[in-house]
């Protein structure tokens, strides 16, 4: 998805700290998390993790679970399968 021309945010990390950026910078611009685990919020309760799929799917923010990051270019997140996901600022 392009906002103006411009890409938008890559996350990686699906922690809390992941979580609540990029429900803040999905007011910007198009997000995309990236989360090398099975899910979101791992470690906690599955009644959170679920919620937070929720919350951030009702927001627009585009998650990729299951996917490790191979290297990050200055123009996109190179995941571990060799899928580039464009971004302006990761």
């Amino acid at each position: 998805t392009v906002f103006g021309g411009w890409p938008g945010f890559s996350l990686v990390g699906g922690g809390a700290a992941g979580v609540e950026v990029a429900l803040a910078l999905r007011l910007h611009a198009p997000v995309t998390l990236v989360e090398a685990g099975e899910d979101v919020l791992a470690g906690y309760p599955g009644r959170a993790r679920r919620l937070a799929r929720e919350v951030l799917a009702r927001h627009g923010v585009t998650v990729s679970p299951g996917r490790g990051v191979a290297r990050v270019d200055a123009d996109a997140v190179v995941l571990d399968d060799g899928t580039r996901i464009a971004s302006g600022l990761t």
